[in-house]
């Protein structure tokens, strides 16, 4: 007798039942959908093959950590590393490295941190409106280092070092200027050179005399007021041993920058008004105050005594009043 038995509906049953299954499996894959546990759960390892979906209604996501902040969306605790090679290196603790570009405020950044914005840099500065477009740092900014010593240290490269529109340097910062390029509440020290592109004069500004029949212009040549201290006024004697020097309207370095009064060039080349009262003007003639105001002529090496040469001329006048520059050099 056989061990087991099977009657009629039993035999139907299961070979009904290897049909069915056999002919699924064949015809299509099964994906099974589970829920384990349910509806957290504790895993070694997830790997997905599609696209993947966090906390896509509510609540937050968070790695490294199960109490993240309420009002995190996405929390770290640790460090993250982005892109195809750097995510196979270390990251700093607690830092962040990004192979490619990184965009706040923009969806299409140029550069290896675009920011469209202003931005804050610091534990105490996080809280603090940055200015329009603008940074705010806390600590110490490099530029061309990894190791700063001055709030802004720069050291140069191949290139210029630092090129900027307006700087203002100082603690409290200096009164801003519209034309500044750099205002300093302190010394300026440089162990290389000093650079002017497109003026060659040292210049000062003076008050100018109350008593002056009009003001002065570019060009124009003055001396020291007898009427009022430290003051200048236009020249108005041949020969005058207190010509001061020229007014000049674009100084290659300026001197006493805040006081309220006129630029007047000591030293340098600057334009200069200029009479041929005393005969043509060549190139490399003394030049010595006129009789007619505010005008330089050449001077006689005969009547030329101590502090009345105001400079040489570096070019000609055969005729008449004219402009031409001179190479300023009292003496």
């Amino acid at each position: 007798m056989s061990k087991y038995r099977f009657n009629k509906f039993s035999l139907f049953f299961y070979t009904a039942i290897s049909f069915l299954v056999s002919s699924q499996v064949s015809a299509e894959d099964i994906t099974l959908t589970t829920y384990y546990p349910s509806p957290r759960g504790v895993y070694n390892e997830l790997r997905t093959t599609n696209n993947t979906y966090l906390s896509s209604q509510a609540g937050n996501t968070a790695v490294g950590t199960e109490t993240p902040n309420a009002a995190t969306k996405f929390s770290v605790a640790g460090n993250i590393a982005v892109g195809t090679n750097y995510g196979l290196l270390a990251a700093p603790a607690n830092g962040l490295i990004v192979e490619g570009n990184v965009g706040i405020g923009t969806t299409a950044p140029t550069n290896l941190l675009s920011v469209a914005g202003g931005a804050s840099v610091g534990n105490g500065y996080t809280g603090n409106a940055a200015p329009n477009n603008g940074l705010i740092v806390q600590g110490r900014l490099g530029v061309g280092t990894s190791a700063p010593t001055f709030r802004f240290h720069v050291v140069a490269g191949g290139d210029a070092a630092m090129e900027v529109r307006t700087l203002r340097v100082g603690s409290p910062l200096p009164a801003a200027g519209a034309a500044d390029g750099l205002r300093v509440n302190g010394n300026i020290r440089t162990s290389g050179s000093f650079f002017c592109n497109s003026a060659m004069d040292v210049a000062e500004n003076f008050p100018w005399s109350p008593s002056q029949p009009r003001l002065p212009g570019p060009g124009d040549v003055v001396s020291i007021a007898q009427d009022q201290d430290e003051s200048l006024t236009l020249s108005a004697l041949p020969y005058d041993a207190t010509v001061a020097g020229v007014v000049s309207d674009n100084p290659g370095m300026l001197l006493g920058a805040e006081v309220d009064g006129y630029t007047v060039a000591l030293a340098g080349r600057v334009p200069t008004k200029v009479t041929a009262e005393n005969g043509p003007i060549k190139r490399g003639d003394l030049l010595v105050t006129a009789t007619k105001p505010g005008y330089a002529m050449r001077g006689d090496a005969q009547r030329i005594e101590a502090g009345m040469v105001l400079g040489k001329a570096l070019g000609e006048l055969a005729s008449g009043e004219g402009l031409i520059v001179a190479l300023i050099n009292l003496q």
